[in-house]
């Protein structure tokens, strides 16, 4: 049996086997070699490198990560840097975020502009709930026919929790949408044509 060779970046020839994304950010489904030509195509037409871990997919569709969002970023001659910060708890309702979530804010500098771009990354205590449930629903689902105890199902449920990245690192995934968004704000993709 032969790897399916994939167009990759000019001049290297990459196979199925090497792409970072098998799996959808998201759901956690597999891709299909037609997902990843697709989305290698989609990122190419924004100067993007899903080999890099520019693009990936979230739910189903196109996505630009934090790596992407920032090499994006980094093409333009304005771009002055950018800086993080955690916000804290006692300014997150003057901010309009929940007193138990996880926010980040991210400064994005742009040469030209007299103020800099800045944007939230947040992770509610109400989507890690919400995550929490469908994780139970999909092990209950995927256990029905086996007969595992409430303790067997809360252990699967809790091991499960431990590697999605939500769960497993909340401050760091708020990081990432803040630095995300404030550079796809101040620098919005454009594609070959232009838009």
């Amino acid at each position: 049996m032969t790897q399916e060779k994939l167009p990759a970046i000019p001049g290297e020839t990459q196979d199925l086997a090497t792409f970072p994304a098998l799996q959808d950010a998201g759901d956690r489904r597999t891709i299909t070699p037609a997902m990843i030509h697709a989305l290698i195509q989609w990122s190419a037409n924004y100067g993007l490198d899903p080999w890099q871990g520019h693009t990936c997919y979230m739910y189903g569709k196109p996505y630009v990560t934090e790596k992407g969002a920032m090499a994006n970023a980094k093409r333009y001659t304005e771009y002055a840097g950018h800086a993080c910060r955690l916000i804290p708890q006692a300014d997150h309702e003057a901010r309009g975020f929940g007193k138990e979530d996880m926010v980040w804010e991210c400064t994005v500098w742009v040469r030209g502009l007299d103020h800099p771009v800045i944007e939230y990354g947040e992770v509610t205590e109400i989507e890690l709930q919400m995550l929490k449930a469908q994780v139970e629903r999909n092990v209950r689902e995927e256990a029905r026919n086996f007969g595992k105890s409430p303790a067997e199902l809360e252990r699967l449920v809790f091991e499960r929790l431990q590697f999605l990245p939500l769960t497993k690192s909340p401050g760091k995934m708020a990081r990432a949408r803040a630095i995300r968004r404030a550079h796809l704000l101040a620098f919005p993709l454009k594609g070959e044509g232009g838009g």
